[in-house]
């Protein structure tokens, strides 16, 4: 299994109720950086988000498990490519 190597503190300042909408926003930062040709910022926040869907994992918002694993499931796709 392939872990984040380091837990980026960005991460892990984001309030509890808060971790989606940030999981959502790096995704987004992500996807720019790539499609703007700057691959070393998207692998990184790639990274970030992986390190959050993990956490968001371990400790899920109540009611959004599907949320959850779509992020994780997401976090690593987007890493594949």
């Amino acid at each position: 299994m392939v872990r984040p190597l380091a837990t980026p503190a960005s991460t892990i300042l984001v309030p509890p109720d808060e971790r989606l909408s940030r999981w959502e926003q790096l995704m987004a930062r992500a996807t720019h950086a790539s499609r703007s040709g700057q691959g070393l910022a998207a692998l990184t926040t790639c990274h970030e988000a992986l390190a959050l869907a993990h956490d968001l994992l371990a400790r899920p918002p109540a009611g959004r498990d599907d949320d959850v694993i779509a992020a994780l499931v997401v976090s690593r796709h987007n890493l594949a490519d």
